[in-house]
């Protein structure tokens, strides 16, 4: 409740209480920073089948054949409902020569020229990694409505540090941003975290 301090209510009472703080506001604030990066409280309902499962280890390994192909270690996929992969994208930053060359971006662009708005609308993207804010809007814009994702942005903002191919921007979670829409987007993640983190390990 903004501007309702427990001091606010406190100073109401007919009996004094006393209050300290804020005290360690740098310590006490690093775990919040890092829950609501990695998205904020997780559904329990939403954990990886066996089906999904399958998809995003293929979706890890589009990732490591982004790096075979001379670009960053991201890639994704897009299945039908029967699990039927529809289309894949790496990522190509390096050699398309735009950063704007995100795995979830290309995927969308492929998608809403190749594919009906059914059939993305019916569709699971899985990515490797934690979309950015500008993939989840491309998801958002594209009619996607579920999207399952390896290792969160504050993961591999841990391993990458603060490089320059990897400008992650803190506390904004794909599910700051899909969430934030007039429509509900399912988003399942961070899953299969270990393998999907290995290859970005090996990169950084």
């Amino acid at each position: 409740m903004r501007g309702v301090g427990c001091r606010n209510i406190f100073d109401t009472g007919q009996r004094y209480i006393e209050v300290s703080g804020p005290h360690l506001v740098e310590e006490a604030s690093a775990v919040h920073i890092a829950f609501w990066a990695a998205g904020g409280p997780q559904d329990p309902t939403l954990e990886l089948s066996p089906h999904d499962e399958a998809l995003l280890r293929r979706a890890i390994d589009v990732a490591t054949r982004s790096v075979a192909n001379g670009n960053l270690p991201f890639g994704a996929l897009l299945a039908d409902p029967d699990g039927n992969v529809l289309l894949e994208a790496e990522n190509s930053d390096i050699t398309g020569k735009s950063t704007l060359n995100h795995a979830e971006t290309n995927l969308m662009r492929l998608a809403v020229s190749n594919l009906t708005a059914e059939q993305i609308a019916t569709a699971t993207l899985y990515t490797s990694c934690e979309p950015c804010a500008m993939c989840s809007g491309s998801m958002y814009w594209g009619g996607l409505n579920r999207m399952v994702y390896g290792m969160s942005e504050h993961h591999l903002l841990k391993i990458t540090g603060a490089h320059h191919l990897n400008p992650t921007m803190r506390g904004v979670g794909c599910r700051n941003v899909l969430h934030s829409g007039q429509r509900r987007i399912e988003v399942s993640g961070p899953h299969l975290i270990e393998e999907a983190s290995q290859i970005h390990h090996h990169y950084w």
